[in-house]
Parts: structure tokens; C-alpha cells; sequence
């Protein structure tokens, strides 16, 4: 793998693990009782399952890197 490969694969991983990061606040924010009384259980899910999706894509990011 060349440098620069490797330095947008290592870029990537960090875009991904800042979206994780706000992924995590946005739940955190909605599972508050207050948000989620008030039928926050659709949107939750939505996030829950785009954070599950980056999470792949951090490890498929991180095994390329790995292999290199």
C-alpha cells in the first residue's frame, strides 16, 4: 500500500470514528426519558443502527490497515 493509501485509509478511520462519537451523543440525547417519552423509538433505532454500520465500516478500515 502506498503512503497515500494509507493516509486516506487512516483518515477515513478517523471521519468514522468522529461520526461514532457523535452518533453516541445523539442516543445518549434521545434515550433521555424526557425525548423518549415522547416517541423518540423510531429515530433511536435509526441511530442505533447507523452507529452499528460505521462500526463495520471502522473495522473493515482497520483490517485493511492491519494488512499493510
Amino acid at each position: 500500500m502506498n503512503t497515500q493509501a494509507r493516509d486516506d485509509l487512516e483518515k477515513r478511520r478517523e471521519a468514522i470514528r468522529q461520526e461514532i462519537s457523535t452518533l453516541d451523543e445523539a442516543i445518549i440525547d434521545l434515550a433521555s426519558p424526557a425525548v423518549n417519552g415522547a416517541g423518540g423509538d423510531g429515530e433511536l433505532q435509526k441511530l442505533k443502527s447507523a452507529r452499528e454500520t460505521r462500526e463495520r465500516e471502522l473495522g473493515e478500515v482497520e483490517a485493511e490497515l492491519a494488512r499493510h
